[in-house]
């Protein structure tokens, strides 16, 4: 027998106690005009009604569900669903976040038209709430002119990186290093995607990002499974050096002190706010934001 076709599109979902939102989101993916994906469900042990709704949108066909037998880390549950797509193109997304129904459309076209791109990313906009108004956000992210890896490094040392929910090359993200570390989890892969690949933006498909205002403790708390002990200033120089380790793994020892380097300046400017007063902090977290974005 003819082994069955393969998708397109992989979608990794990982999630925890996401119930409040989870139904608006799966709905955002399962509307698209772009069909030929599969979703990739990774519970994290939930203990509201996150199984509930996930067995019950898992009557599609595209859809299947894992639950964790005990909790992971929260990089571990991403790298589980990347592990288990089957698709040559990946996208991550959250039980939180929502999607213009042409992105995959767009962004998949994005990336067969242009094979020399890692990974194909939106416009944005921004909402406090998925019931609220959404503000159209500028990310400068795009790499497309920017054959040097310092230069693409540079761009998103000091950038947040809304881009990481994309659409990637699947076997380009499974290149790279997933290592915990529980402040800034996402920069280590996408400095070390920057600094191996270049990426392009679609216009006409938006992302929409649920911005939720966590203390950097409840962060913490959130990627260590409860577990807050240390020093922000340690928990600082372990993602420098998590850094270091994942750009060096793909692109070499210089590149990885360029990276660190970048890493230490972002950091330093966050470090220096947590220590200051509230009024002298509003006025340094005001000009940080101008500057690099938040």
């Amino acid at each position: 027998m003819p082994s069955e076709k393969r998708p397109l599109i992989s979608i990794g979902f990982p999630v925890f106690n996401g119930e409040l939102t989870l139904n608006m989101a799966l709905e955002s993916l399962l509307e698209q005009t772009f069909r030929d994906f599969e979703i990739i469900i990774s519970d994290n042990c939930s203990t509201d009604r996150t199984a509930e709704i996930c067995q019950a949108f898992a009557s599609d066909a595209r859809i299947v569900y894992y639950r964790q037998a005990e909790p992971i880390k929260a990089i571990e549950n991403f790298k589980f669903v990347l592990d288990k797509a089957q698709a040559p193109y990946f996208m991550f997304a959250a039980h939180d976040d929502l999607r213009s129904h042409n992105f995959l459309e767009r962004l998949f076209e994005a990336l067969e038209c242009n094979p020399e791109m890692a990974l194909a990313f939106s416009d944005l906009e921004v909402t406090s709430s998925l019931n609220s108004k959404r503000v159209a956000t500028s990310h400068y992210f795009e790499t497309i002119n920017q054959p040097f890896a310092l230069l693409r490094m540079l761009t998103h040392a000091f950038i947040r990186f809304y881009h990481i929910y994309g659409l990637w090359r699947t076997e380009f993200l499974r290149a790279i290093p997933f290592t915990h570390t529980s402040y800034s989890p996402d920069r280590p892969i996408m400095m070390a995607a920057a600094a191996k690949g270049r990426f392009i933006y679609t216009p006409h498909a938006v992302f929409v990002y649920l911005s939720r205002q966590k203390t950097d403790l409840e962060n913490i708390e959130y990627l260590d499974l409860g577990d807050a002990r240390g020093s922000l200033l340690y928990r600082q120089l372990h993602c420098i050096m998590t850094t270091f380790n994942t750009v060096a793994s793909g692109s070499g020892i210089l590149n990885a002190l360029l990276a660190a380097l970048f890493v230490s300046i972002k950091f330093s400017f966050r470090f220096l706010i947590s220590c200051c007063p509230p009024g002298l902090k509003k006025s340094i977290k005001k000009l940080h934001n101008r500057i690099f974005g938040g």
